[in-house]
């Protein structure tokens, strides 16, 4: 059996109420401190499947999408919860079965954390140009074949703050990336997959109904272009947004009730 080299996980959403890797108590009460036995047990059959199959090599994290919960929980909950992650994974005895370098594919839970890295991407590339030069507009995706990753500072820093982790980074890319197998010639493409359904294209459309626009966007690029703003703002922030943000779970709950949602 071949070697593990990735481990392909999405939609943990750490720190939401609702998710079971986040622990609440009996009464439903979240509390991001504490571990939940989910995540534990989790962790236990990751290290066990690893621990038999790979002799070697490192298997490498790839976070594809809605890893932290930015909409539904603040971001102290979403942080302390992966922290916990963090520290089951890297146990003294584990730190040498994962490797403390991650592939992060934001998803459209925690889009916010694409937009920080494009942004200063974008930061990075201006502070090389002389006033007077044309500045190229705002790109708002990464090559899908090999891809020039984003560092991801709100990761690797969070991975630094663990003993084990000294050494952890975590490079983005957004929102599709293709893994190549040049021996079987196979590609594996990863995406969250926000953009198969149709309420993330809703600035789009708006446009196409209420403008009678003719044309609608065809690559990626100016899909996430025209909508990146919607999803970062409803999807992505509202956790923060004090009560409101609270108040937006129910929102979600009524959008899993049909009757409701009507």
């Amino acid at each position: 059996m071949s070697e593990i080299q990735y481990i392909c996980l999405s939609d943990l959403h750490f720190g939401a109420y609702n998710s079971l890797l986040t622990y609440t108590s009996p009464e439903g009460k979240l509390d991001a401190i504490k571990k939940s036995e989910v995540l534990i047990h989790f962790l236990n059959i990751l290290e066990e499947i690893i621990s038999k199959v790979n002799k070697k090599r490192k298997a490498k994290f790839i976070f594809n999408g809605d890893i932290f919960e930015l909409a539904l929980a603040n971001t102290n909950e979403a942080v302390m919860t992966f922290d916990s992650f963090l520290e089951l994974a890297y146990t003294k005895n584990r730190k040498d079965l994962f490797s403390s370098k991650i592939i992060f594919i934001p998803g459209n839970h925690d889009h916010h954390l694409w937009e920080t890295a494009r942004e200063r991407q974008y930061l990075e590339y201006m502070t090389k140009l002389s006033p007077g030069e044309f500045i190229e507009p705002p790109w708002h995706h990464t090559k899908m074949i090999k891809p020039s990753p984003l560092k991801s500072r709100f990761i690797t820093i969070l991975m630094q703050r663990h003993k084990n982790l000294r050494d952890g980074r975590a490079m983005t890319v957004y929102p599709n990336l293709t893994l190549v197998n040049r021996e079987s010639e196979k590609y594996i493409v990863i995406s969250h997959g926000h953009f198969v359904e149709n309420i993330y294209y809703l600035m789009s459309n708006l446009q196409s109904i209420l403008l009678n626009s003719k044309s609608f966007p065809e690559t990626i690029d100016q899909i996430e272009r025209e909508n990146f703003a919607w999803i970062d703002f409803f999807w992505s922030v509202l956790g923060r947004s004090g009560e409101v943000g609270t108040s937006i779970g129910i929102m979600y709950d009524m959008l899993q009730d049909e009757k409701a949602l009507n």
